[in-house]
């Protein structure tokens, strides 16, 4: 793993504490209650990818915020929510080169369901 993974998920772990807050795990189906499966990369399936979607992405890779109707998380379909699927996302927010696991759609293209 390079340091600059290291660093991002560092920086990501370190905004998912500030920002959501460092509270229990909670159920947040109730909360954000998920359609089918809509945009890659779009974890709270409300439409847009955004951070949000990253830092949703890195708090299920370590199992604090479990939002189990919604996703994909495993955005580049390697079978393992990790880090690295919330990097993709905020590379494909910030225009960056990412790579996918073929037959895998890519970010913000449609990723299956009715």
């Amino acid at each position: 793993m390079s340091l600059w993974t290291l660093i991002s998920a560092g920086l990501l772990a370190f905004l998912a504490a500030v920002v959501i807050g460092t509270g229990e795990p909670r159920d947040s189906e109730a909360m954000h209650p998920c359609g089918p499966a809509g945009i890659q990369g779009d974890a709270n399936d409300d439409g847009a990818i955004t951070s949000t979607d990253a830092l949703l992405t890195l708090r299920t890779s370590v199992g604090y915020y479990v939002h189990s109707a919604c996703g994909p998380y495993d955005v580049d379909c390697d079978h393992d929510i990790d880090s690295i699927d919330a990097l993709k996302i905020l590379r494909f927010l910030a225009g960056k080169l990412y790579t996918q696991v073929e037959p895998c759609p890519d970010i913000g293209t449609k990723a299956g369901g009715p």
